[in-house]
């Protein structure tokens, strides 16, 4: 008798409907990173863009974000050798997360917007991925 080679990647099965919902989120969190890999210099000649190890660096950051639906709809891309990571609302307005080359420096520069004008904006030091989510808290309720 022949063993059934298990398929890798099964259908889901789900119990119910709550359960399907999470399904989306999958899809966002994979494009989230795909994003930063697009950023990465590997295979560029001659390198250009952020350092491998502050793509290595802004990822294990990220992945440090909770809840991690705060990640869906973020935005990343290289600036010299920096890594953004944006996300902008109409009605709340702006967060980018700065990622910058040395020594692993993170900032936040949120601004507000009312009347399609920016009201308020700061640039503050975050210190860890807890920063970055009790930033992200208040632009995502």
């Amino acid at each position: 008798m022949t063993a059934v080679p298990k398929m890798l990647f099964a259908p889901p099965r789900y119990k119910s409907s709550t359960t399907r919902l999470r399904e989306p989120f999958v899809h966002e969190m994979y494009q989230v990173f795909r994003q930063l890999e697009r950023v990465s210099p590997r295979g560029m000649e001659p390198p250009s863009g952020p350092p491998t190890d502050i793509v290595e660096w802004a990822r294990e950051v990220l992945l440090r974000v909770l809840p991690r639906k705060y990640l869906i709809g973020a935005e990343i891309s290289a600036f010299e050798r920096e890594i953004h990571a944006t996300w902008e609302s109409y009605e709340k307005g702006k967060r980018v997360v700065v990622f910058f080359p040395a020594p692993q420096q993170l900032k936040i520069y949120h601004e507000a917007v009312e009347n399609d004008a920016v009201v308020e904006h700061k640039l503050v030091n975050a210190t860890s991925p807890v920063d970055i989510s009790e930033r992200l808290r208040w632009f995502f309720q």
